[in-house]
């Protein structure tokens, strides 16, 4: 198995309600992976296009939430924007908060900073997930990508379902939401985003080792060892400043 371990460290999380709540609560969930110029210039006028685009969602009173994160550690000029997407038709006619002249100039500026952006549609997987309790707001969320063996899907799903998601609720766990990337990539890449509230709680170690005990723990990761052709962990930074949420 592929091992690709990528933590970065991340700032305040003001999580709340928006984000991932917001998502888990919708069918799928429309990601861009933005590479902004690596430049403090660049950085800082992304940014700001970013608050203006908010700003004009707030005096339109746009229905729809929009999270942003960035990467802390490593590459900080990479950026996730989240927005739900109710039903994959609604992509036939995307809606915007703005004119079209508006949007038009906003476009041409927030690109003039990116070097790349490439988008994703990830499907929710609500009978695999956790809410976050109501008002948590988190510091961390830490990303788990894993690209599944031909062959393992219904493996992976029945791991999750039937020894990974009791163990978690047993241990008290919440705020983890699972999901499946269904265009833009491989089909077979899971992703799972996991609220924490602090590095004492990262290092304290997932909370399946409690919910399973450490025989069944063990047996859990060499299950998922031969399901899993690659993984990768990377830790987020909520940008509150640059999200918008309806209210």
């Amino acid at each position: 198995m592929k091992l690709v371990c990528r933590m970065l460290v991340v700032n305040l999380v003001g999580l709340g309600c928006l984000v991932p709540q917001a998502f888990a609560q919708s069918a799928y969930t429309h990601v861009a992976v933005v590479q902004v110029k690596p430049n403090s210039t660049a950085v800082g006028q992304w940014e700001a296009a970013q608050r203006d685009y908010v700003a004009m969602c707030k005096k339109a009173g746009w229905p729809s939430a929009r999270g942003v994160w960035q990467t802390a550690t490593g590459n900080t000029s990479e950026y996730r924007i989240l927005t739900p997407l109710a039903k994959l038709s609604n992509q036939d006619s995307p809606a915007s908060p703005g004119t079209d002249q508006q949007m038009s100039l906003w476009v041409a500026r927030a690109s003039s900073c990116a070097e790349e952006r490439r988008t994703v549609i990830i499907e929710n997987q609500a009978d695999l997930s956790i809410p976050a309790k109501p008002g948590r707001t988190p510091a961390l969320a830490e990303l788990v990508l894993r690209e599944l063996n031909v062959g393992y899907t219904e493996d992976f799903i029945n791991l999750r379902r039937d020894t990974m998601l009791p163990a978690y609720k047993k241990a008290g766990a919440d705020g983890i939401f699972v999901g499946r990337l269904r265009y833009g990539g491989s089909r077979s890449l899971w992703t799972t985003l996991r609220l924490k509230d602090s590095w004492a709680d990262i290092e304290a170690g997932d909370a399946l080792r409690e919910g399973l005990g450490e025989a069944g723990f063990q047996r859990m990761l060499d299950a998922s060892q031969d399901m899993t052709k690659s993984i990768e962990w990377i830790t987020l930074r909520y940008r509150p400043d640059l999200s918008y949420t309806p209210d």
